[in-house]
Parts: C-alpha cells; structure tokens; sequence
C-alpha cells in the first residue's frame, strides 16, 4: 500500500482542502494509505471523518514578523524565516520530524516549500499540485508579481538561495543551482489553464486543469427572478457592507455567501426578500448551473468554474494572488474588477458593466466552448497515475 502525504503550508480558506479533495478520493480508491499535515485543521471534516486521525498540524516558523512589502515569491519565503539561517533550520527540521514519523513513499506539496525542502533531505518524491501562483516558473530568480513593481531588493533570490543550501548541506543535502529549483525539481501539476496562469502562459508548462470540488455545501434552491446573482465575499473585503450593499442593489435575487460575516450585517439584510445570507459552504455544481453573475474575489476554485461555464464574474480582490488573477482576466477581457481598497471602490459602474457588456460575455462563451471536454476525472485518474509512479 502506498503511503502518501499531502502537505498544505500556506495559504487560507478552506480552497486547498477543497481543491484536493478529488486528488484524495481517488488515491484512497486505488488503495494509498493518506495522511495529511495542514495549515490549518479547522477544514478536516470536509475530507470525512476517517481522516480524522491522519490529519497533522503544520509547523510555523519560530520568527519576530516582520513586515515587508511582497512583491516576488522571494518577498513570501522571506517572510516565514528564509532569511535567517537558523530559523529556516528548525523549520525544516519540524517538517522533517513530522514526515520522517509518518515514513511516506510520495508526498503531495499545496504552496508547501518547506515541505518540499525537507523532502529533498529525507529523499522522498515530491508532487507539486497548485495554481501558477503557488508553482512558480523554476528560473534563476523569481519573477515580480508585477512587472511594473519589481523587487526592491534585486538580490533577494540569491541572499534566500545562499540561505536554503547553507541550510541543505548542514543536513548533508544536495543543494539547488537556482532558487527556482525549489519548484523545479518536484513532479509538477499546473492545476489551472494557460489563460490563468498568475505569470502569463508558460509553453513548457504542465497544465492539467483547476483542482475544485463542487459538491461541497447546501443546494441552495434560486427563486424566480430576472436575474441570479451569486457573491462569494470574505470579511477580509475592505468595507465588506460597502461592498453587499452595492451588490444589494442589483436587479434580481443576490445569494451572499459570506463565511464569519458579523451578526449586525447579517440583521442589516435580513429582511430584504431578495437577499439570502448563507454563512456555511454552498453546493457550486448546483448553484452554477442556474446563476447570471458571480462575484468573488478570485480565488482559483471559484474563477476557474465560472471559466468553464462561461459565467461573467466581477472580482474584487483582497491580496496578491487574486490581484494577479484579476489583470490577468482584465487583460483577455473575461472578468470585470474593483479594488476595494480605493477610497472610492467604483462598485455601481463596474456591476452594472458587468450585466451588459457583451464583449465579456462572447469571451467567456469562447472559453466555455474551448474547454468544454475537460474532464476533471480524466485529470484525477492521469495525476494519480503519475504519483503512484513516483513512489
């Protein structure tokens, strides 16, 4: 039997156990033994109780935060301790402790560097599954979120490279030639199309296809209206009542899935008719089927679903990630967006583009037309495949 662990270091939400949840039952079908070290536990019953007693807390770098300004993937490493040779060796060495108990013949890395890293010293196989944000292209520095913002320390790669190997060869490892050798060295699953991919399209990339799963929630059953609008929105939205009262004033019925929305918003809207606040996860498969306009803040799982069925979406994103995602579909003209951090976020003329711009929606019909025989279980099948070979 195969051993294998999925390890989540980063990130928030609950997407990256989402995400992986078809990966997971289908190595469980084929018989692997899977156990997983997560960021955070409070998702782990969405992967069903038996996985209760194989889900591990992922380690946190002992570090003083210290803020800075995150403009490459270099910016991200720095930040959990990549700087300082000490911290980076414990950190590794928390990893290492924890994958080394549970002795795995593969590991799965989600936006899990370190993970990777501690792979490398154990020599265990590793499968990179993510978006293009979280695998990077495998050059000799990272590339600028924006290329308009580069960074602004140009040697930041080489300082956090020259880090990573004094750390690696303290452990008698082999160390990298580039930074980018973190990345490069796993199998990697681009679990996104071309048009999605946070640093533009890469020709030599293994594009597979978004990791979702859309049968997670409550079937939420649309009244009859002249249109269905569907808003998935955290609080992490500057002015979040900004932001649903703007989306309140839409015509039709507006579905607000807002996940730890505080009790006074929820009273403010409780008693419109054509407003429903649900806190808990909604069943996507259904809801997508019958709705006109999502609005969310760009996370993969979401975007690439509404990409797939054509479903014009307004993005408002809260950090880099989804602001990357957000130029890239402005670019090709297949999303709308509002930065709610302006002083003056233009929500009312961007919705209301949104319900009538016909560019947008022939785009995203395009889209829907050109990936319309993708296959999320033929996608499953080929990555699990490919990782029972790796161990």
């Amino acid at each position: 039997m195969k051993k294998i662990v999925f390890c989540w270091e980063m990130g928030g939400n609950y997407g990256h156990i989402a995400g992986f949840l078809p990966l997971y039952r289908e190595l469980k079908k084929q018989g692997a033994d899977v156990y997983c070290i997560l960021r955070s536990l409070e998702f782990v019953h969405l992967l069903g109780p038996e996985a209760i007693s194989k889900c591990f807390q992922a380690p946190s770098p002992i570090l003083a935060p210290v803020k800075r300004e995150v403009r490459s993937y270099a910016d991200i490493l720095a930040c959990v301790g990549y700087l300082d040779e000490r911290v980076l060796s414990r950190y590794l060495f928390d990893w290492g402790k924890l994958l080394e108990n549970i002795g795995p013949d593969v590991i799965i890395v989600d936006h899990a560097p370190t993970a990777s890293l501690a792979a490398r010293v154990l020599r265990i196989p590793v499968a990179a599954i993510g978006t293009g944000f979280i695998n990077p292209p495998g050059t000799h520095t990272f590339p600028p979120f924006f290329p308009e913002k580069p960074s602004t320390e140009i040697n930041l790669s080489e300082q956090i490279l020259k880090v990573i190997n004094k750390v690696l060869t303290s452990f008698h490892t082999e160390i990298f030639e580039y930074i980018g050798d973190i990345f490069s060295c796993a199998t990697q699953f681009l679990c996104t199309f071309s048009e999605l991919d946070h640093y533009g399209v890469r020709h030599d990339g293994n594009y597979c296809g978004p990791l979702y799963a859309d049968e997670i929630g409550d079937v939420f059953s649309w009244p009859n209206a002249e249109k269905k609008i569907f808003a998935y929105l955290t609080p992490q939205v500057k002015n979040i009542a900004l932001a649903l009262t703007e989306i309140s004033r839409l015509p039709g019925f507006k579905l607000f899935h807002v996940p730890g929305l505080s009790a006074d918003l929820q009273q403010h809207f409780s008693g419109r008719s054509d407003v429903k606040i649900q806190l808990a996860p909604v069943h996507m498969g259904s809801m997508l089927q019958q709705v006109d306009l999502v609005i969310c803040q760009g996370g993969m799982g979401v975007s690439s679903q509404c990409f797939m069925r054509g479903i014009t979406q307004v993005l408002v994103p809260t950090q880099v990630e989804q602001r990357m995602l957000a130029r890239r579909m402005l670019v090709q003209q297949l999303a709308f967006a509002v930065d709610p951090n302006l002083p003056n976020p233009p929500y009312t003329d961007v919705l209301s583009k949104s319900l009538e711009s016909s560019v947008v929606e022939q785009n995203c019909a395009a889209i829907k037309d050109k990936y319309q025989h993708f296959s999320q279980q033929d996608q499953i099948l080929k990555m699990t495949e490919t990782i029972f070979r790796l161990g």
